[in-house]
C-alpha cells in the first residue's frame, strides 16, 4: 500500500497550464493589465503568419516543445 504525502499529492495533482497563442495582434495592441501581464508574463506563440508555411511550422515546434516540457 502507498501512502500518500503531501510531497506526493503535490506530484500528482494535475494543474492548468496556459500555454498562449496568438492569430492576430490584438493582444500586443491591447493595453488592458491582463494583456499586460500575459506579455510580461509568458512566451505567445505566434501564429499569425499560419498561410506561411515556414513561419507556421516554426511557431508550431516551439509549442509543441514547450507543451512536452509543461
Amino acid at each position: 500500500m502507498k501512502l500518500n504525502t503531501p510531497s506526493t499529492l503535490k506530484e500528482s495533482v494535475k494543474k492548468p497550464v496556459f500555454f498562449p497563442v496568438r492569430i492576430d495582434d490584438a493582444i500586443m495592441e491591447s493595453t488592458t493589465g491582463w494583456a499586460g501581464n500575459v506579455k510580461r508574463q509568458r512566451h505567445i506563440g505566434n501564429f499569425t503568419q499560419w498561410k506561411q508555411h515556414d513561419a507556421y511550422q516554426s511557431a508550431f515546434d516551439r509549442l509543441l516543445r514547450d507543451l512536452k516540457a509543461g
